[in-house]
């Protein structure tokens, strides 16, 4: 699924031969603890979602909402997601801890009569993309945060803080799970990643950003960008569809069942 998932151009080479020096100013401990803290203690959240992604050349986009519990083990995520020579298509998915229901305009038409949804279990499932409290803990651990200045977030003063972590610095800081995660998203098993987050007054983020590359030779970006439009809200809507319009990929004899 395009998951978690603002607009994206061609692989750069940021950070690599001739690079300039890193922008802004070192992003204060204390600040970031506040900010790992507070988001702790927050249940669940309502976001926009932008993910643009052009990896290996092949052009995806997905434009949506998320309402999703905090470590999202449990959430809904729908909106229009296109990808290059297709029609662009409604997305949407449910997930309720190692189980997530996915449906679309193009996949219902393959679907037997009746049947909506196409379930799929264990790690096909699984987030793909960092948790906000991953996100903060990160960027936090990653050794490199650093302040670029206040900005506005829908109406809202915010601080925003980067900074930049590989693949394996993703294992040490935010788990084995969550680099395996972001590997099956760029399809990669190395790559570089940049976190940004805008922290509000009350040190939760308003703002999300991940941007990751992968190595050379293979080209391109993905940019998954989540602007928060409120905590602690309500996830009835993501509770999962009735069983009688469900089905596997085994039963459809496809793999993954």
């Amino acid at each position: 699924m395009a998951a978690l998932v603002a607009g994206c151009g061609g692989g750069g080479d940021e950070g690599e031969r001739g690079a300039p020096a890193p922008k802004g100013t070192p992003a204060r401990s204390s600040e970031l603890d506040a900010a790992a803290k507070a988001t702790k203690a927050i249940r669940s959240y309502r976001a926009t979602v932008k993910m643009r992604s052009d990896v290996a050349g092949a052009a995806q986009r997905f434009d949506g909402v998320v309402i999703s519990a905090v470590d999202a083990r449990s959430g809904r995520i729908f909106g229009r997601f296109a990808e290059a020579g297709a029609r662009e298509t409604q997305l949407e998915a449910i997930t309720q801890g190692a189980t997530q229901w996915v449906r679309s305009g193009q996949l219902t038409r393959q679907l037997p009569d009746g049947k909506r949804w196409l379930r799929v279990e264990g790690d096909a499932s699984t987030p793909s993309t960092l948790t906000p409290v991953e996100f903060v803990t990160f960027l936090r651990d990653s050794g490199s945060a650093r302040e670029l200045g206040e900005e506005d977030v829908r109406g809202e003063p915010t601080t925003h803080v980067t900074g930049e972590l590989d693949s394996k610095a993703i294992a040490r800081t935010s788990g084995v799970a969550a680099q395996q995660r972001l590997q099956r998203v760029v399809g990669a098993g190395d790559f570089r990643a940049t976190v940004d987050l805008w922290i509000g007054e009350d040190d939760r983020p308003r703002r999300m950003q991940l941007t990751m590359r992968p190595p050379k030779p293979t080209t391109g970006m993905l940019r998954s960008t989540l602007e928060v439009l409120g905590y602690d809200v309500d996830l009835r809507n993501a509770a999962p569809p009735p069983a009688r319009e469900t089905v596997t990929p085994a039963e459809l004899g496809a793999p993954g069942g």
